[in-house]
């Protein structure tokens, strides 16, 4: 009889081990499954940032991101050139305030603080730029992986030219307006 039982508890005790051994064999399988999507997911990413910094270092429009408080997190070289900065990084953390007048830099933030609220882009604004300069700039909703608006980013376009030629018409229109009112008066 306690042969009979150690027998049954050696046969059992097998057919344990090769439920562990397949099962082992499963994890094993399952986590290099797993190996290998963490690689593609990671080249993926990879690839993405060097795109990304491709992008950042190469185009010629300031392109900056922003946090909740309108801090910058991350800008590309031509907005650093723009605030006469050598290193792009010199500008994390630091904001508009920083670099424009009071009332140059308030409506920024407060149109950054709408975006963030609305969610609703801002798209093709003219506003005053660094340096005396004027932008056409886009502000976009920053969100992350879920969804959720974690600050802005937006891209400029120098209008700098075009707004004075704009002014230089302008103010010929008003010439001419006024030679007209003379000419009419005498």
């Amino acid at each position: 009889t306690m042969q009979n039982s150690i027998i049954t508890k050696i046969e059992a005790l097998g057919q344990e081990i090769e439920v562990r051994k397949q099962a082992q064999q499963e994890l094993e399988q399952l986590n290099q499954e797993l190996e290998q999507r963490v690689e593609e997911r990671t080249a993926e990413v990879v690839r993405q940032k060097y795109i990304l910094d491709s992008f950042m270092a190469n185009v010629p429009d300031s392109i900056y991101f922003k946090d909740r408080e309108s801090r910058f997190t991350q800008v590309n070289n031509a907005l650093a050139a723009l605030f006469d900065v050598n290193d792009p990084t010199d500008l994390v953390g630091k904001t508009d305030f920083d670099f424009f007048p009071e009332e140059e830099a308030r409506p920024k933030y407060d149109q950054e603080q709408e975006i963030m609220r609305t969610g609703q882009a801002l798209l093709n604004v003219e506003e005053p730029d660094a340096g005396g300069r004027w932008a056409l700039t886009t502000k976009m909703p920053l969100r992350d992986e879920h969804g959720d608006i974690i600050g802005t980013f937006g891209i400029s376009h120098d209008i700098t030219d075009l707004k004075r030629i704009q002014l230089e018409v302008a103010a010929a229109n008003e010439e001419i307006r006024i030679l007209n009112e003379q000419l009419k008066e005498e």
